[in-house]
């Protein structure tokens, strides 16, 4: 039980990890993509600033291109022959040397030039961060896919795994299980011992693997005993019958009415039985359970 407890333990973590992960990929490439907005702005304003020389628009333009330099300055991106916060000052100093009415032509074409290129580098810088961005968001949506399917799995896992720890009944016969009786035998017992009165335990063995045979016989043996027995799958090929009031000549009684329905319902299935009596003054409840677990 303390394995099982485990497992599903490990089920649940995975699924809360599983589930932490969805958000937590789109939210990462949300913040991502958003980025590119600033970016497209970057792009504008490094194009545009060479052919817009007025004072206050220059100055924007400077002003968001600065910031925008510091956040991506150490970027992986970046493509230039130096680096971004020295293109950035040689791009202001560029930029105000246009604002002056009188500038010799050489430097007014170097100065273009520059800005000229500063622009490419930055295209350049935001082609490259977008394909990546757009891989990271593909990426994600396949893994909050995968992630999401492997959720559902992990979750109808964690309630077939719950369904059968809870339980009572067996699937392909429709009696009790072998969960019930190893809970139901040790009070069968106890209640035999303490009012005093015969209990016995029969064994149907029956030589077939079929399923449909199987649940067959398990409704033909809860037709024939009585309302106060119980019929239970032990294992794969053996029924379990717990018979209070029941001592070994009723139980020979009912085996024989067994038999002679299995005859009539023509399931030509072989069935051996086996019966042992609680003996309520020689052996205890735990005594008579351990002398079973032999058989």
């Amino acid at each position: 039980m303390d394995n099982f407890k485990d497992k599903l333990f490990n089920i649940t973590s995975l699924l809360y990890l599983v589930i932490l992960f969805v958000p937590a990929s789109f939210f990462y490439t949300y913040h991502t993509i958003s980025t590119l907005e600033e970016d497209a702005k970057a792009i504008y304003y490094s194009s545009t600033l060479s052919s817009d020389t007025t004072s206050d628009s220059v100055d924007n333009h400077l002003k968001f291109l600065s910031v925008w330099v510091k956040e991506n300055a150490s970027s992986k991106y970046y493509v230039g022959s130096q680096d971004l916060r020295t293109d950035y000052a040689l791009l202001r100093k560029c930029a105000k040397a246009l604002q002056k009415k009188h500038i010799d032509p050489e430097k007014r074409e170097y100065c273009i030039e520059q800005m000229h290129m500063f622009a490419q580098v930055v295209q350049k810088m935001v082609y490259l961060k977008h394909n990546s961005v757009m891989n990271s968001f593909y990426i994600s949506i396949l893994l909050a896919m995968a992630s999401i399917l492997i959720a559902i799995f992990l979750m109808r896992l964690y309630i077939d795994r719950q369904i059968a720890k809870h339980t009572i009944y067996d699937n392909d016969t429709g009696r009790y299980n072998k969960r019930f009786f190893d809970v139901e035998l040790p009070k069968a017992l106890a209640r035999s011992k303490r009012h005093d009165y015969p209990f016995s335990l029969t064994f149907v063995k029956v030589d077939t693997d079929d399923k449909n045979a199987l649940h067959v016989i398990g409704d033909l043996l809860a037709n024939t005993v009585r309302s106060g027995d119980i019929v239970c799958r032990y294992d794969s090929h053996t029924f379990a019958l717990l018979l209070p009031f029941t001592g070994i000549a009723g139980a020979s009684i009912l085996q024989s009415r067994i038999h002679k329905k299995c005859e009539e319902n023509g399931l030509g299935i072989s069935c051996d039985y086996h019966t042992i009596e609680y003996d309520r003054d020689l052996m205890s409840p735990e005594e008579f359970i351990q002398k079973i677990t032999q058989i």
